[in-house]
């Protein structure tokens, strides 16, 4: 069956009706050696469990990253797996105990759910993973869906190398590791495929405390686009997934500002990403809307869900300073000031909090200086309406403009 007789349209490649597409023949012999060497290198005795028991060769076959229970991949898995599309889905989860995670799930023939273990931060873990796949489905793999991620929320300025290093080798190196094992096989199948990489709706918009999770997917968004041209003579597809707010576990809190003198004049409200599984998307409905666009025989190029996904990307129609303010008002970072203690002030607060330290004041928990508030405000300080915000020594004033 050709590609253009399948359900992911596009070129034949390597195939004897190659269609109007040219098919750069070396490159895909290429592809094809590796494909080969890479799924007999890799084994197939890693463990796996099993929902479903449809095995037909003609139904597509989707790869998952990220499938633990309570993400986006795990309902993502069901619906693609469950009908009307019926796919045979391979889930990956980075720690073996997970791979009960879909015991209890019901998923009818021909559609079936096969989880496996998989670390897209090792690369031998990802080869071997992939290598089974193709191995179990006689070297078909159709759909990549890349959803393994990590988040963390916190000031751009507390955000560590660490830190950093964690969210993008997770978010951004996983993702380009797993994607490029998979192209071969696509490649090597003459089906042509689909990659469909997970990113969010603020990769075009920034938001506060959210600034490293926000570059990551940005990034993402980036490669999608540069691998949609790279992949159009194989008939590959790629997508960006431009999701809004959901209901997951994605969000790592962070103790805002820790390290610096001075915090933010109040915690993030309630509509920021501390607080967007509460108010987001369930991740049911999300995954629905997503599988239903990926199932397409021409896929949409980015795919737009979740909640205020739209209103999003309806902002990018103003100017960027108009957008930042808006945003910093939102956040209610627009109407406060916070007022710098002077250097006497601020020893005076650090012996404050050292002498409060363990003792319960009438304020309640300080900041991470001890027990208690410390109120302390600069001479200069004036007047003005006063609020109370957070700081490594203490609680500092801060005024509101």
């Amino acid at each position: 069956m050709s590609v253009a007789d399948g359900p992911y349209g596009g070129s034949n490649v390597g195939g004897s009706d190659a269609g109007a597409r040219a098919s750069p023949s070396a490159a895909a012999a290429a592809v094809a050696a590796a494909s080969s060497s890479s799924a007999t290198a890799a084994g197939s005795d890693l463990p796996v469990f099993s929902v479903g028991s449809g095995r037909d060769g003609e139904r597509p076959v989707v790869l998952i990253t990220g499938c633990s229970q309570g993400g986006i991949g795990h309902s993502l898995a069901l619906a693609l797996a469950r009908p009307p599309h019926s796919h045979r889905v391979f889930g990956t989860v980075r720690h073996p105990s997970r791979l009960n995670d879909f015991s209890g799930c019901y998923v009818p023939p021909p559609g079936s759910v096969e989880l496996l273990p998989m670390d897209v931060t090792d690369g031998e873990s990802v080869r071997r993973a992939v290598g089974a796949v193709v191995k179990r489905t006689g070297g078909r793999l159709d759909v990549l869906v890349n959803n393994a991620g990590v988040g963390w929320s916190g000031a751009a300025a507390e955000c560590g190398r660490d830190e950093a290093g964690w969210v993008f080798g997770v978010n951004v190196v996983g993702l380009m590791g797993v994607t490029r094992e998979v192209i071969p096989h696509m490649v090597a199948s003459g089906r042509g495929g689909k990659i469909v990489n997970m990113g969010s709706v603020t990769s075009y918009i920034a938001l506060p405390w959210s600034s490293v999770y926000v570059a990551s997917k940005s990034a993402v968004r980036a490669i999608t686009s540069a691998l949609r041209m790279e992949l159009m003579p194989f008939g590959i597809q790629v997508a960006f997934v431009a999701a809004g707010s959901v209901r997951t576990n994605i969000v790592k809190p962070s103790p805002l500002y820790a390290h610096l003198p001075i915090g933010p004049p109040t915690p993030p409200p309630p509509s920021s990403t501390h607080q967007h599984r509460a108010t987001g998307t369930d991740p049911d409905a999300f995954a629905a809307a997503v599988a239903a666009d990926v199932a397409k025989a021409s896929m949409p190029p980015t795919i737009v869900a979740g909640r205020w996904a739209w209103v999003v990307l309806v902002l990018l129609m103003f100017p960027e300073w108009v957008i930042e303010w808006i945003v910093a008002w939102r956040y209610g970072l627009s109407l406060v000031k916070v007022v710098v203690p002077t250097k006497q002030a601020a020893a005076s607060a650090a012996a404050a909090v050292s002498l409060s330290e363990g003792v319960q004041g009438a304020g309640g928990r300080g900041g991470s200086g001890g027990e208690g508030e410390v109120a302390v405000a600069a001479e200069e300080e004036g007047e003005g309406r006063e609020g109370i915000g957070m700081a490594g020594y203490g609680r500092v004033r801060v005024k509101q403009a």
